[in-house]
């Protein structure tokens, strides 16, 4: 006699095969190196609940307002922290810079209150998590002003102003939900469908 297997059974089977796959696929790739410290278990990283934000995307890929970055895409004129020889990077700043030691001071006597310093990435984010959002949102606010990023972030603005400005100007446009050029465009340009 055929037994009817629930349809919750099914879904969780699949979705454990798909995240065994993926786990492989992370392990294998040599790409985001950063992001792997802080999360090598995908299934880890599922039970988690983070809420996402700039300062910390920025921490655990490497991409976002730190000299180093920056300078790989022309908008910081070098990678070096202002206030060393030391190219300024995640693990810079979270475990070296100068600038953050009150902060990063205040993140260690919390951790060393359960466990001890300096954790892995991976540690870290799993076991004191709120502390690091918190030091997270000093540490964004400190690199903005004290090494200045807010000159490049008026570059980065003017680029895109003027990349939108291109486009604006831009008499066709790519109809996406025909995945061909739109013949059909009023007069500012914008596709009609």
């Amino acid at each position: 006699m055929l037994q009817k297997v629930p349809k919750s059974v099914v879904l969780s089977e699949r979705g454990g095969i798909s995240v065994e796959k993926w786990q492989r696929e992370w392990d294998q790739t040599t790409k985001r190196a950063i992001t792997k410290e802080y999360f090598p278990v995908v299934t880890e990283r599922l039970k988690m609940k983070i809420t996402i934000t700039q300062n910390f995307t920025t921490m655990v890929t490497g991409h976002g307002n730190i000299r180093s970055y920056l300078h790989r895409f022309k908008i910081s004129e070098t990678p070096i922290c202002l206030r060393g020889t030391t190219i300024q990077t995640i693990d810079r700043l979270l475990f070296q810079c100068e600038l953050l030691n009150k902060e990063r001071d205040n993140l260690i006597s919390t951790v060393v209150k359960t466990d001890v310093w300096p954790r892995s990435k991976d540690k870290l984010i799993r076991k004191h998590l709120k502390y690091l959002l918190n030091s997270l949102k000093k540490y964004h606010l400190i690199i903005l002003t004290k090494c200045k990023i807010y000159n490049n972030t008026k570059k980065i603005k003017l680029t895109l102003y003027y990349v939108i400005i291109q486009i604006a100007n831009f008499k066709q446009c790519i109809c996406t939900h025909y995945n061909k050029a739109c013949s059909i465009t009023s007069s500012n340009g914008a596709c009609n469908k």
